[in-house]
């Protein structure tokens, strides 16, 4: 499964126009266990913030590829993989714009895999 968040229009070249200025967002991979406790996480500016959202362009897809590291003391047990979207400035966790997976409870992530970790 490849997530995906669009953008509609093109970022404004100067961000002195502040009517038009649009926070720069961050993407966060988490491991969430059953109880919902975050247990580990990844979170930056895409592509190793070599790209922000405020520089892709609409209809583009942009890969971000990123490494998880997983606590030495994490338990067996069943886990999610979810990726989102939030504003650095204020940690504002963007809307996942899919109404299917907003009535599975991903209205501000998208679950990318189930994982068991065994023993």
């Amino acid at each position: 499964m490849a997530p995906g968040w669009a953008t509609r229009r093109s970022s404004p070249r100067s961000t002195s126009d502040r009517s038009s200025y649009r926070p720069i967002r961050a993407g966060r991979s988490h491991l969430v266990d059953g109880a919902g406790n975050l247990r580990a996480q990844s979170d930056s500016v895409p592509v190793v913030g070599g790209l922000p959202t405020l520089r892709w362009a609409p209809g583009r897809a942009v890969r971000d590829t990123r490494g998880l590291r997983l606590p030495p003391d994490l338990a067996a047990g069943d886990y999610q993989l979810q990726a989102g979207l939030y504003v650095m400035a204020t940690g504002a966790h963007l809307p996942v714009l899919d109404d299917r997976l907003a009535r599975e409870g991903q209205s501000e992530h998208v679950v990318l895999t189930d994982l068991r970790i065994r023993p």
